[in-house]
């Protein structure tokens, strides 16, 4: 994430990347060890899971219920961690260092490549409708209160399977910046990007859902 860009989660804006992490890192700590977060923070996670964690997907699912803090063995010492439960009653955790690795640009070339699609997909979901039915909540959801999710094999597993069939060695000259600095990249090469398009629009499962599992009200 480059200086000077604003990160937004929620209502609060960040300056920073590292401004960011230090808030997040507060709310770490700011619990006892098994202490559920509060609403607010719960908010808060989920909507930065959604934003930066490169596993996204796989870690929301059909959405994330509760987000507590709890004691990771490491090695031969302990640190703090967050772990969570979703809809379903499944627990997983995440470290929220994740969201802030290296991004990946390979990834992120491939999210811009099919933006244009998910959104179309979106609105072509609610053609002639004003509202539809959340498969995960139940909930009655209009088109500014949905989100496009991915349904296995997920946006992560289609970027490797693709990437794995075209053989693709993954380089910076594969890729170039468009407009937002390191927050959007694009295929250079505009025959990978098109053949990427075409294996998404054939292989993607995708479902319209609530934002509120993504702790959007």
């Amino acid at each position: 994430m480059g200086k000077g860009k604003i990160i937004k989660i929620l209502d609060r804006e960040f300056g920073t990347t590292k401004l960011l992490k230090e808030y997040t890192r507060e709310i770490l700590y700011a619990y006892e060890i098994g202490q559920n977060l509060s609403s607010q923070d719960l908010q808060f996670m989920v909507e930065l899971i959604s934003k930066l964690h490169p596993d996204a997907d796989e870690k929301i699912g059909e959405g994330i219920e509760t987000i507590w803090i709890q004691e990771n063995k490491v090695n031969r010492g302990k640190s703090r961690g967050f772990g969570f439960q979703r809809v379903t009653g499944s627990t997983d955790n995440f470290s929220y260092k994740a969201c802030f690795e290296k991004p990946n640009h390979f990834y992120m070339a491939c999210r811009e490549a099919v933006s244009t699609y998910i959104h179309s997909y979106r609105e072509k979901c609610f053609e002639g409708k004003e509202q539809l039915i959340c498969p995960i909540t139940g909930r009655i959801i209009t088109l500014g209160e949905s989100y496009v999710a991915y349904l296995s094999p997920y946006f992560k597993e289609l970027t490797e399977t693709f990437k794995e069939i075209e053989g693709l060695v993954i380089s910076e000259k594969l890729f170039k910046t468009h407009g937002d600095g390191d927050f959007t990249m694009i295929f250079a090469d505009e025959n990978i990007r098109q053949k990427w398009s075409d294996y998404h629009l054939q292989n993607a499962n995708l479902q319209i859902r609530s934002k509120i599992i993504l702790g959007r009200k």
